[in-house]
Formats: structure tokens, C-alpha cells, sequence
């Protein structure tokens, strides 16, 4: 039964959205194999501990520690960003959402490497149930790891901070 352990967290990690070599796709299979491993072997120290735990709660423990890690590992891959691009991303995002009206575009480029550049779009506004400002955003990024295009909603809490949803 042990086997199986080691089985999940390979199939897992065989989930990759494409099957190209280039050095870019390399690291973000890396990163992705990374992050679903070390939680899955979080997942497997807790069920390993858990004494009411029979083989079905730790298998589905694996199970939702793989799809996890997984879905870590895709996020963080698919931007594919470094440290400083990462935080001239969120200073854009910032500016896109507390200064930029609707629908115009607020754009960033990377001083590291001329591929890495992104562009942030509002597209709508609205006040949810708590009274919050929420905007909804376009964001595409473009990296060494390919063209990322996502949609999210950040509403403003109280002293201006901008929470994604």
C-alpha cells in the first residue's frame, strides 16, 4: 500500500498543460513538480500522524495535497517572475486600480529581461455587500513561460489595501 504514495504524487505532477522542452517550460515543470511534492508530503506527514485516519481519509488526504501543490505550482509558474518583477507588477496593479478609470490600460515592463511585460485593465466596478469598492480586472502577462490572460476582482478594505478575491 506504501506504493501507492509514491505513485500519486508522479501522476500528479505528469498533469502538465503541454509537453514542450524549452528552458522556460523546464522551470515551471520544476517549480509545479516542487510544489506539488512538498505538499504532498505535508499531506502524507499529517495523515501519516492523524491516528483516526484509515487508508481512504490519507489517500483523499493525498489526493487533495497533490491537486494543491498542483494548483500552487501552475500559479506561481505561470507568471514565471522574479522578485523585482513581481513587485513593479503589483505597484501596476495598485496604480491600475485606485487611479486608472475604467477600461484604459495600465501597462509594465521588466528592467531584467525584455520578454517580461504586462498589461492591467479595469473593466468594471461595483460595491459588494460590505459597502466595499471592487473592481474587476483583465491581466496579461507575458514571460519566459508563455502568455497568461486572467480575470480576477480585488475589493478595497478599509485603509486602501486592494484584496484579490
Amino acid at each position: 500500500m506504501r506504493i501507492i504514495f509514491f505513485i500519486i504524487p508522479l501522476f500528479l505532477t505528469a498533469c502538465f498543460p503541454n509537453n514542450s522542452d524549452t528552458p522556460a517550460d523546464k522551470k515551471a515543470k520544476t517549480i509545479m513538480t516542487s510544489a506539488t511534492l512538498g505538499v504532498l508530503a505535508g499531506a502524507g506527514v499529517v495523515g501519516h500522524f492523524s491516528p483516526n485516519a484509515g487508508m481512504a481519509g490519507k489517500l483523499a488526504g493525498m489526493a487533495v495535497g497533490g491537486a494543491t501543490g498542483y494548483a500552487i505550482g501552475q500559479e506561481v509558474a505561470n507568471y514565471n517572475l522574479g522578485p523585482e518583477d513581481q513587485r513593479t507588477r503589483k505597484a501596476s496593479l495598485f496604480m491600475a486600480l485606485n487611479e486608472k478609470p475604467l477600461n484604459r490600460p495600465t501597462d509594465w515592463h521588466s528592467k531584467n529581461n525584455k520578454q517580461t511585460n504586462g498589461t492591467i485593465v479595469p473593466t468594471n466596478q461595483y460595491m459588494n455587500d460590505l459597502g466595499q469598492v471592487c473592481r474587476t480586472y483583465t491581466e496579461i502577462v507575458n514571460s519566459e513561460a508563455g502568455r497568461t490572460e486572467t480575470e480576477q476582482v480585488a475589493c478595497k478594505y478599509p485603509g486602501g489595501t486592494w484584496v484579490v478575491e
